[in-house]
């Protein structure tokens, strides 16, 4: 079984937390799971294959090489229907239920939006469906941006309740706001992707099931291979809320096939969301001693390998993942990357 994923897309958190549960389920099933970064590389006579990505454009290419090869595409990310044509299948979020549940007072906004994302997109469609009166606030590459027009009319007629779009718009906004000191002023609702929103307690989450996604994606592909004839299957899938199981990461490496594909998603060209994109692979990746770490860094400590009780030659290499992860040259800029975002470190002795 083959998954098919946009270049800046599989480099996110999100996609990994898809992957995960997809191996398990290619393992339960007793086949084998491959990346493959380009529908060229596929193999001839592959029935079906699992498409994420970003960009409507690169969807809608993708889709239509498969069909072309007379394999059958199964859509892992939300997009609205009638955006793509001839025969594909889809597992699907009820957006508009969701937007109904989060939303609360008379004045609503919906956050980060990106306008080249598909899942933004029907994100964008439910929203408007369940509050016709609500704002919406894009971010064309620029999340400064975002919170600039976001605050002008705020300060003019606030708001109660912000549905944002990803975890990043998320911790951007609630930076912003502490910076005018009105960080309480609205409540703010994310939709989780991975695991930096662990540390904002104040913003409330939700997320796809990745498990019910992933054991709905292969019910779709033995649906569709037992019936050829069908012209496609769309299957719902629910959403966790605070403090539920998101899934975990497979350490597991998938093979991957084929060449990557040019990124068309400005949005992924923002240097804050670089950032936060740096910050959410160091939390993903950290165990308990890396974060005893961070904590030591964040502290001023002298002498780490003595109060991590590691060896000199640990400490360095892990701070050396650390600073690749982050993309800064000095361990000293990793404490500050966290403390821009307001990201506090705390370990239990």
């Amino acid at each position: 079984m083959y998954i098919l994923a946009e270049a800046d897309y599989s480099a996110t958190n999100w996609y990994k937390r898809i992957l995960s549960p997809l191996k398990v389920q290619a393992r339960r099933k007793r086949v084998q799971l491959c990346e493959c970064e380009s529908v060229a590389s596929l193999p001839v006579g592959e029935a079906c294959a699992f498409v994420m990505g970003g960009s409507e454009g690169w969807m809608r290419e993708t889709v239509c090489a498969l069909q072309e090869r007379g394999c059958h595409p199964i859509l892992l990310n939300e997009i609205d229907e009638g955006r793509l044509s001839g025969r594909y299948s889809r597992v699907r979020s009820d957006y508009r239920g969701l937007m109904e549940r989060l939303a609360v007072g008379s004045r609503c906004a919906l956050y980060g939006m990106n306008p080249a994302s598909v899942s933004d997109t029907a994100r964008r469609a439910a929203f408007l469906d369940a509050h016709p009166m609500g704002e919406i606030f894009e971010n064309n590459a620029s999340l400064r941006g975002c919170f600039e027009q976001f605050w002008e009319r705020h300060c003019h007629a606030p708001f109660d309740s912000v549905i944002c779009t990803n975890d990043f718009a998320a911790v951007s906004l609630l930076t912003y706001l502490r910076e005018k000191g009105a960080e309480e002023s609205v409540r703010i609702t994310a939709q989780q992707m991975g695991n930096i929103l662990s540390y904002f307690p104040s913003i409330r989450t939700v997320g796809v099931d990745p498990t019910a996604l992933a054991a709905a994606a292969f019910e779709i592909a033995d649906c569709m291979s037992a019936h050829p004839d069908f012209i496609g299957v769309s299957v719902a899938v629910g959403f966790l809320s605070d403090g539920e199981d998101c899934g975990t990461q497979d350490s597991a490496r998938t093979p991957r096939v084929g060449e990557p594909l040019k990124a068309e998603n400005a949005f992924y060209g923002d240097p804050e969301l670089a950032e936060l994109l740096s910050i959410e692979r160091l939390l993903s990746s950290a165990d308990e001693t890396d974060l005893n770490i961070l904590h030591l860094l964040a502290a001023g400590c002298r002498d780490i390998a003595e109060e991590a009780f590691l060896s000199d030659n640990g400490v360095k290499y892990r701070i050396k993942k650390m600073k690749q992860l982050c993309a800064v040259e000095s361990k000293r800029e990793i404490p500050v990357l966290l403390e821009k975002y307001g990201i506090q470190i705390n370990v239990s002795i």
